[in-house]
């Protein structure tokens, strides 16, 4: 396993660059030096070892450098990408701990949605132990575990409190209710009622710019239609105490922005005559004469009038009517948990091949001294094979029993074996 990690992609048996000594080559060479000699006996069995030793050390030697070669290319490699893992590295934590914190808010969340009964209570439950001073000690909260508190007055006021005019049953967190496809399909035909009330208006002025005209008045009846909607679902947050964007003060410039538009346009229209040129009847919608219209000014400012204050009326009270916040909370929390999850997935994947490269390098390392023993260890075998195949051939000749049986029998140096072992070592 530890060979995986050293040199990823050599060849088998190679150690970095170094190519592994090629045993039939060494053998053929060790038979050409005895066939030179002309004598042999028993005692000339060791007659190549110094130069094996020699061949041994050198490539001791060589697995040496290349041992340092390869801890220090693993080294430089770790310190260039060491900033850019960290960096990774640190996004993928913070991402991690964005989408585990939304995921309990998303718990919290859907349980309060289903579940009226997993509801924190608000009201306050006054103390039966004796007063200390200005504070004394209250119950906040009914659920195992709460601790004492001082009660505080102020805190008192600002705390969630139930709306005891409306209670909240389990929410639909799936699909759309009922109730939900009718506001949204009155809030459509308000939105047509609103495109149509502003055409009669910004056609006085844009009436020569079809263009400009349409994306206009789309552009102020999405803006009317919205601050409506707007309000009715912040000023329901606000009376159920529940939501933290429910502050009154976004109503009140809501409303405000929404009278400021429709009295804009309720001066426009009455103040400014009808263009021959351009349509502006209700009557001739799109430039489409369906009849003589005689209608005054005043008459057609209060048409319009009529019809923005009702749909703006129908907007804020159909979201406020449709909202309930704790199902809200629980879509809002969704929504969070996926846009969370999503950029863990991100920051994840494109940290994944640079984190994974230094886990490799880090194991390189580790495993570097391992490999490369494991390499020496191969070549001193392959030494005293060398050595082992020296004594054999000179075995071969001769002739006498006992001169055989001497050399056979002797340690080789360097070599935990004796030549007759590793022969038959061999042939099982």
């Amino acid at each position: 396993m530890a060979r995986n990690h050293a040199d990823p992609g050599a060849p088998a048996g190679y150690y970095g660059s170094l190519r592994p000594p090629d045993q039939d080559a060494l053998l053929r060479e060790v038979e050409s030096d005895l066939a030179r000699m002309p004598a042999l006996d028993e005692g000339l069995g060791g007659v190549l070892d110094p130069a094996i030793d020699a061949k041994a050390a050198g490539w001791d030697h060589d697995i040496d450098l290349e041992y340092k070669r390869q801890v220090q290319l693993a080294k430089d490699e770790l310190a260039r990408i060491a900033p850019d893992a960290a960096a990774r590295q640190r996004l993928v934590d913070d991402a991690t701990a964005e989408q585990e914190t939304a995921r309990q808010m998303y718990d919290k969340a859907h349980r309060e949605a289903v579940d009226p009964a997993s509801r924190p209570s608000s009201a306050l439950v006054p103390a039966q132990a004796k007063q200390s001073g200005p504070a004394h000690l209250v119950m906040a909260h009914t659920p195992p575990g709460t601790a004492l508190t001082p009660h505080d007055p102020a805190a008192a006021a600002r705390a969630p409190r139930r709306n005891p005019r409306r209670g909240y049953g389990p929410g639909r967190v799936d699909g759309l209710s009922a109730g939900d496809l009718a506001h949204y399909g009155v809030l459509t035909l308000a939105m047509l009622a609103d495109f149509v009330a502003f055409y009669q208006v910004l056609a006085l002025i844009l009436g020569s710019l079809p263009e400009l005209l349409y994306v206009a008045v789309l552009a102020v009846t999405l803006m009317a239609v919205y601050l409506m909607h707007k309000a009715g679902e912040t000023f329901r947050d606000f009376v159920a105490r529940h939501h933290p964007g429910g502050d009154l003060w976004i109503v009140v410039v809501c409303v405000l922005g929404w009278a400021l538009l429709g009295a804009g346009a309720y001066w426009l229209r009455l103040t400014v005559e009808d263009d021959e040129g351009a349509s502006t009847s209700l009557l001739n919608f799109g430039g489409f004469e369906v009849g003589e219209d005689d209608t005054s000014t005043a008459t057609k400012a209060m048409v319009f009038l009529i019809v923005y204050v009702t749909t703006g009326v129908l907007a804020m009270v159909g979201a406020y009517l449709a909202r309930h916040p704790y199902t809200s909370a629980y879509r809002a929390a969704r929504r969070n948990l996926r846009r969370k999850t999503r950029r863990l997935r991100r920051v994840s994947r494109r940290a994944a091949k640079l984190l994974a490269r230094q886990r490799t390098l880090n194991e390189r390392l580790e495993a570097e001294a391992a490999v490369a023993d494991g390499h020496r260890g191969q070549r001193r075998a392959l030494a005293c094979v060398l050595k082992t195949h020296v004594r054999t051939q000179i075995a071969q000749r001769l002739h006498d029993p006992e001169q055989l049986q001497y050399l056979l029998g002797q340690p080789i140096p360097g070599c935990s074996t004796r030549p007759a072992e590793r022969n038959s070592d061999a042939a099982v």
